[in-house]
């Protein structure tokens, strides 16, 4: 499969019917051209995750039951962030935290002329997190404040072939550490190895919102603010490449 191919085209065509999400994600027609639409805008559901990374479909598998990454070990401490308000995407929402009583994070996007240009992430007291550019190249850039300088979108969640699993992944890099996006049933695992370790992050998505689950080691290492914007990046319906 070609890293150049649009990731989400199977993704888009999915919302053909709401009814078969999470059961058809290779029936996209390649040929159809969706790299500007958002897969939420005539829809109440968030996508199902499958599509967000380019897939094989001679490995790739489906399933009906729901995985719990961090069941494994009951002290594993759990950190969750949600997506809401999505208005009408997750490029125009607000991240809150189980455990804060304000939100987390505001992800706005400005759509000055019709055509969106700019994504801000900002935290609870209003200052910038991070930066995505739309406007001027079909390719967007990314920089997180403190984490990332700015680079192309691309060239940071690049879509790369996971030997172990035999099709491509997402590589993602914080602070020079590899850490690698893989799909899992109707779930998006973040693994700091290899998908045989425990994930450090999972997202799942609900009715109305979007989920993002780390554990306490990925909170530990600074993971919320890159994988905010990362989630954002790979659930905009945009893209990447």
């Amino acid at each position: 499969m070609s890293t150049h191919s649009n990731p989400f085209a199977p993704w888009m065509c999915q919302f053909q019917s709401i009814s078969s999400l999470g059961h058809n994600s290779h029936s996209a027609s390649p040929g159809h051209d969706n790299r500007n639409r958002s897969p939420y805008t005539s829809y109440a559901e968030p996508p199902s995750i499958l599509g967000v990374l380019p897939m094989s479909t001679s490995n790739s598998h489906s399933h009906s039951h729901s995985y719990s990454p961090f069941s494994h070990s009951s002290s594993t401490s759990q950190h969750v962030f949600e997506f809401t308000n999505l208005n009408p995407t997750i490029l125009n929402s607000i991240v809150t935290a189980t455990s804060a009583t304000r939100p987390a994070f505001r992800i706005s996007t400005d759509k000055g002329g019709g055509v969106a240009g700019y994504t801000t992430v900002k935290d609870g007291e209003g200052r910038g997190i991070a930066l995505v550019e739309w406007a001027g190249s079909a390719v967007p850039s990314v920089e997180i404040r403190g984490v990332l300088p700015k680079v192309k979108a691309r060239d940071w969640l690049k879509v790369t072939v996971e030997p172990s699993l035999g099709r491509p992944v997402r590589v993602m890099f914080v602070k020079g550490v590899r850490f690698i996006w893989v799909p899992r049933d109707q779930q998006l695992h973040l693994y700091s190895q290899t998908p045989n370790s425990p994930p450090c992050a999972v997202v799942e998505k609900s009715r109305h919102a979007i989920k993002l689950l780390m554990t306490a080691e990925g909170l530990s290492w600074g993971l919320w603010e890159p994988c905010i914007v990362a989630v954002t990046l790979l659930l905009s319906g945009r893209r990447l490449e």
